[in-house]
């Protein structure tokens, strides 16, 4: 059984840290294999300049002959000419994982063959069966290069016994320092929105702890770790109610001192619904509604309503203490007047009580935009909002900008979410929400 370095790497440069439970589970896999596990997190890394190459390569030295990393795919181009380095200078097997590197698994092994392997999709029994030697060709769910050609082996099968999961390795965690502590109650979605590439990178298929496995980890979380407050990161919290009646019911029962947030689901929700979580310490809750146009929501097949979007939103402020909106700009068929119809609703539910957040539409790559699409990306600077923006300036020096500049110019189908969909109006788009002071 091989020893294993197993990274969450995710570089803080501002806002809050959040305990990696993907990565953890795995270290958890692992150990209970009789697996050394050595489990470092780049987000309590304290380095001046946390995206130069040499924070990045000093943070790897003195690992395990084998990496595993994990990361999301705003972190990719960061770390990639660290690994190319590391792998000229020392032999080392890196296994790459997490929802970047699955979702463009194979052409990350043709642009970047330096990467031993690529997990993809659930990586608790794939990376156990890389830790136990077996040969690549024995292996389901990776992509790996053999005799100068990429080779993806056929899917791993989902996890349908999560509760059969040991619970993360919440031991290598220092609590102290992190804001924000989460869980995992449920994995996928079975929704089928045409920006998103969380339910193609799970099969549009949901698997659900039961209610007494999810019960138990929170108390462990409170009476071990003194846990008070928590995030509940399911993609879509309330697909079935009837669990979410019950997981609330025996979070009362068990009397188990905790706050909760969680994602919610605007067709989803109704004020038992709503009113049941708040009695069950839910003080937070976030929708994405995407759009204010009923064209828009259509087309991106979001299968709600503006109607909808009102009624739920007056209910949850009503009850719950944080109610967030999320939309999106720079859909390629947004029309001017569908823009200023997300504009107008906008203000509509924050008028309402609702914080509200704008995103500008990324390019995912498992997503139908983005094969629908792929002809029209353009990269610009201004225009990328997932590349760790605004602090770039003065944390990574100005000669590794330009080269990571040049990785991802490229290799767009590799690192497609750093482009945007070209329109005629995109320019004019921009320059409303700037003047109105929407976005930086």
């Amino acid at each position: 059984m091989k020893s294993m370095t197993v990274i969450n790497f995710v570089p803080r440069l501002q806002g809050e840290t959040t305990i990696p439970l993907g990565p953890l589970y795995i270290t958890s896999v692992l150990e209970h294999a009789n697996c050394e596990v050595d489990f470092r997190d780049y987000q309590l890394a304290s380095y001046e300049n946390p995206l130069s190459q040499d924070s990045i390569l000093d943070f790897l030295s003195d690992s395990q002959e084998t990496l595993g990393i994990s990361c999301l795919f705003n972190a990719l181009p960061f770390i990639l000419p660290s690994l190319q380095k590391i792998k000229e200078d020392v032999e080392k097997t890196i296994i790459l994982g997490g929802p970047g590197p699955s979702a463009v698994a194979e052409k990350m092994m043709h642009h970047f063959p330096f990467i031993d392997v690529v997990v993809k999709g659930e990586g608790e029994h794939t990376v156990l069966d890389l830790a136990k030697e077996l040969p690549y060709e024995n292996i389901k769910g990776i992509a790996y290069c053999s005799d100068g050609k990429v080779i993806s082996n056929p899917p791993r099968e989902r996890i349908n016994t999560l509760d059969e999961l040991p619970f993360p390795a919440y031991d290598k965690a220092d609590f102290s320092k992190y804001d924000h502590v989460g869980v995992i109650t449920a994995r996928g979605c079975p929704y089928h929105c045409s920006f998103c590439e969380v339910a193609p990178l799970w099969g549009h298929h949901t698997e659900r702890r039961s209610v007494s496995s999810v019960i138990s980890e929170v108390r462990m979380l409170h009476d071990q770790y003194g846990v008070k407050s928590l995030h509940i990161n399911d993609d879509t919290f309330v697909l079935d109610k009837r669990w979410v009646h019950n997981f609330c019911n025996a979070i009362k029962a068990e009397n188990i001192d905790v706050t909760w947030w969680c994602l919610g689901r605007i067709n989803l929700m109704d004020e038992g619904l709503i009113s049941a979580m708040a009695d069950a310490g839910c003080v937070g809750i976030q929708y994405g509604i995407e759009s204010g146009s009923e064209h828009v929501l259509e087309l991106i097949r979001k299968r709600i309503t503006i109607q909808q979007v009102k009624k739920v939103i007056e209910i949850s402020v009503d009850h719950i203490d944080e109610v967030v909106s999320t939309f999106m700009w720079g859909f390629p068929f947004e029309s001017m007047d569908d823009f200023y119809e997300t504009i107008y609703l906008m203000g509509v539910v924050a008028e309402m009580g609702s914080l509200i957040k704008l995103l500008f539409l990324s390019p995912a790559p498992l997503s139908p935009l983005y094969r629908e699409y792929a002809n029209q990306l353009r990269f610009e600077e201004k225009f990328v909002s997932n590349l760790l923006w605004g602090i770039i300036e003065e944390k990574i020096p100005h000669g590794e900008k330009e080269e990571i500049f040049q990785m991802i110019t490229q290799n767009p189908d590799v690192f497609s979410s750093f482009f945007y969909i070209h329109t005629p109006d995109v320019e004019k788009k921009y320059r409303v929400l700037k003047e109105a002071g929407l976005i930086l």
